[in-house]
Parts: structure tokens; sequence; C-alpha cells
């Protein structure tokens, strides 16, 4: 037993029966807790509407160190109307645990130049 994927589609409210002493725990936020959010208020993220996987960026900011594992930043983007930020920001915040509200809102090259992400190649 055990290995990836071992909890399927349909999530577990407790895996102490699949434990096992040679395991270690990762609990990550993700954007997926709130996209089905915004797209029931009408702010579906463009990479939803085209049926690719959120843009992502390495950054220059780094990570809390803890343990063996280190590293910088990844941040991700969706692009909105400005207009329509003050609501997208609304609905993600409610969430910090799981990416949250916007570290950035703005164009993209202070983007770049805030996170020293480079431009694409």
């Amino acid at each position: 037993g055990g290995g990836v994927g071992v909890l399927g589609g349909g999530g577990a409210t407790d895996v102490g029966p699949l434990w096992r002493d040679d395991m270690v725990t990762f609990l990550l936020g993700c954007s997926f807790t709130w996209e089905g959010l915004l797209q029931q208020a009408g702010l579906t993220p463009r990479h939803i509407e085209e049926g690719k996987n959120v843009p992502m960026y390495r950054t220059n900011v780094p990570n809390a160190p803890s343990g063996v594992f280190r590293g910088n930043l990844v941040v991700s983007m969706r692009p909105y109307d400005p207009s329509l930020v003050p609501d997208v920001t609304r609905i993600t915040s409610q969430f910090p645990g799981a990416h949250g509200g916007p570290l950035h809102a703005g164009d993209a090259d202070s983007a770049r130049e805030r996170f020293g992400i480079e431009a694409s190649r």
C-alpha cells in the first residue's frame, strides 16, 4: 500500500489508518481552494477558460528555510481587468493558507522588478 495517489480524488479526513513511521507530511495551500469560488462569482481565471495550468514564476525572494528544505518563492499569475481586482482580492483573501490574496496587483513590469522575475524568453 501507500504511495502517490493513495487517497485518490475523494480526499480523506483522517490519514491515521494510512500512516507509517517512514512517512513525512507536507501541508500545502493550493489555489484550487478558491478558483471555483472565482468561477461562481463570474471571475473565471483565464487559464481555466483556456484549459491550461496556471502560469507560475520563480522569484528571487527566499522562503524561510525549514530543516533541509529551502528555496525561493514561486508565484502564480492571474490577469484581470483592474476594476475586478477588488472582487478577486476579497474572495482569495479569505484563504490565507491556500495562497490567499494577491502579493501584487499591477502591471507585469513592476511585478518582475519587485520579485526578480525574468521576462519570458
